[in-house]
C-alpha cells in the first residue's frame, strides 16, 4: 500500500533520510559514513526503477530487514534543505513523499507521481538509492544487501560498463561534459 505523506510525517523520514544520504546529488557520493559499499544501477527508467531493479529491492528487503518500510522523497532542489521544508510559492514545484510497504506491486509503484530526482530508502536507515535524471541510480547499503540484491539483478555487474558506453557516447557526439565522471566513478568504491 502506498501513501502520500503529509508536513507532519516530514521529521521522520528527515531522520531516515539522513541516516542512509549526506547528500542529493547523484553524481557524486551522496551517502552517509553508515552506508558501507555504494554502487550504480544503469539504465533505469526514467524517474524509477525498472521492474528487474524493483523485484530485486523488494526481494532483499524481504530477506534481510523485518517489518521495513519504503520512504520515497522527491529531492531534487536548490539546497538539500529544501527536500523536508514545504513551500508556499505557487510558482515552484513541490516536492512529494510517500511510503510504502514491501507488499506493493511494481505496477503500483509505477503509477506514483514521481517527476524530479528521487530517492527510495529504508525507513530505518539501512539501504538507499538516488534516481538522477540522466536515468542512473546510486544504490547504497550492506555486504549482504548487496549480495541478495545480485541475485535477483543480473545486470547488476553491468551497470558501471554500459553507464561508461553512454557517457562516451555523449562526449563524442553531444560535446557533453564529462569532468565529473572519474570522480564520480571513484566514489563508488567503498
Amino acid at each position: 500500500m502506498i501513501r502520500i505523506l503529509l508536513k507532519s510525517s516530514f521529521d521522520r523520514i528527515k531522520n531516515s533520510y539522513f541516516k542512509v544520504f549526506s547528500g542529493n546529488n547523484p553524481f557524486e557520493d551522496c551517502f552517509s559514513d553508515k552506508i558501507k559499499k555504494i554502487n550504480l544501477l544503469y539504465p533505469v527508467d526514467g524517474y524509477k526503477l525498472t521492474r528487474d531493479q524493483y523485484t530485486a529491492l523488494i526481494f532483499t528487503i524481504n530477506n534481510i530487514y523485518i517489518d521495513e518500510e519504503v520512504v520515497v522523497s522527491e529531492i531534487e532542489a536548490e539546497s538539500i534543505g529544501d527536500i523536508f521544508n514545504p513551500n508556499n510559492d505557487v510558482s515552484k514545484y513541490k516536492l512529494k513523499h510517500w511510503t510504502f510497504d514491501v507488499s506493493t506491486t511494481y505496477d503500483e509503484y509505477m503509477e506514483m507521481d514521481i517527476n524530479v530526482e528521487n530517492a527510495i530508502y529504508s525507513s530505518k536507515g539501512n539501504w538507499g538509492i538516488i534516481i538522477s535524471h540522466e536515468e542512473h541510480a546510486v544504490i547504497g547499503g550492506s555486504a549482504i544487501f548487496f549480495d541478495i540484491f545480485k541475485t535477483k539483478y543480473n545486470e547488476f555487474d553491468n551497470s558501471i560498463e554500459r553507464f561508461q558506453v553512454n557517457w562516451e557516447y555523449n562526449k563524442k557526439n553531444y560535446n557533453s561534459d564529462i569532468k565529473w565522471y572519474e570522480k564520480f566513478i571513484e566514489s563508488l568504491n567503498r
